[in-house]
């Protein structure tokens, strides 16, 4: 099939140079009104020397037509392999990734009596809960702060960490969960991570206002049984969802959160910490800055703390 395109190419060509340099076409070798036929298109050749200009530009359109044509026909036809080839490495090209922070860049974020350890970029502000009233009860995991021990972040990337504290028994009773004689000492023993990971949720998203719909994903525990991670992704309620098209080029908003539950404290509380940030600046390098804040987010066994 290729060797008859490329013979089809050439009487074209051929052809097609006689009429530009007006030679008749049996000089070139072309018997009177034969005809070439080329992609799509019919091209008659006419050996009358005596063609009028309109006749003889129509030729040359449809020589130029035919070449063109046949160039394109010819390209495909014995190159698809080196075109597919090159498809396919620029579909294989990855984005480039983005830098990954320096711990230079953190600073040490320390919890109430030294409960827990973290790290937090030094651009976030640090709220350290310590006024009466302002820490959750212990009985209830509750206080005028909600849940929450720490806070941290950059309000002007809508960027929050946040450590919280629930009691675990409460976290169970309050899904009807009996606690009774229940072996509280590491996750498996509650229950399946999905399962677990969805009780913090709800407890959360109750202790917040408004509505959202949040989705819980990639439960699993550590290989001791004493953290759960997971990841949660909740959209934003937008109000004017035009004004978010016309500036990010969306009309749904997400924000993705990192999350990691911990038991080591070993006094029947969870201690989570919760990063999260927009959607769009989560999957940049603030999203690498996360991954570090809740990797180093370390719990003290609470009777070792003096």
């Amino acid at each position: 099939m290729t060797m008859a395109v490329i013979r089809t190419g050439a009487i074209s060509l051929i052809f097609g140079f006689c009429v530009l340099l007006g030679i008749p076409a049996t000089v070139c070798g072309l018997s009177p009104k034969s005809t070439i036929r080329t992609t799509g298109m019919i091209v008659v050749a006419a050996t009358n020397d005596n063609r009028h200009s309109q006749s003889e530009c129509y030729h040359r359109r449809g020589f130029l037509a035919a070449s063109s044509s046949f160039a394109a026909t010819l390209f495909v036809t014995t190159f698809p392999k080196a075109s597919m080839a090159a498809d396919d490495v620029a579909e294989a090209t990855p984005p480039p990734s983005p830098p990954t922070p320096s711990l230079r860049d953190f600073k040490p974020g320390v919890g109430p009596d030294d409960y827990f350890e973290v790290l937090v970029p030094k651009r976030f502000f640090t709220l350290r809960r310590s006024a009466k009233g302002d820490l959750p009860d212990e009985s209830t995991g509750t206080g005028r702060r909600g849940a929450t021990l720490f806070s941290s972040g950059d309000l002007s990337k809508a960027e929050i960490v946040g450590v919280e504290r629930f009691p675990t028994r409460l976290l169970l009773e309050e899904n009807g969960m009996s606690s009774e004689n229940q072996d509280l000492s590491s996750f498996p023993k509650l229950g399946q991570p999905q399962a677990i990971a969805n009780l913090i949720n709800q407890r959360r998203e109750r202790d917040k206002p408004g509505m959202s719909v949040t989705k819980v994903d990639g439960a699993e525990y550590s290989a001791d049984g004493m953290e759960l991670t997971f990841r949660l992704k909740t959209e934003i309620d937008v109000q004017k969802p035009e004004m978010l098209m016309e500036t990010y080029g969306v009309d749904r908003l997400f924000r993705i959160t990192l999350a990691k539950a911990s038991l080591a404290a070993k006094d029947d509380n969870i201690l989570a910490i919760f990063a999260s940030a927009l959607e769009p600046d989560f999957y940049g390098a603030d999203g690498e800055t996360l991954k570090i804040v809740v990797d180093s987010f370390k719990v003290k066994e609470k009777s070792t703390i003096s």
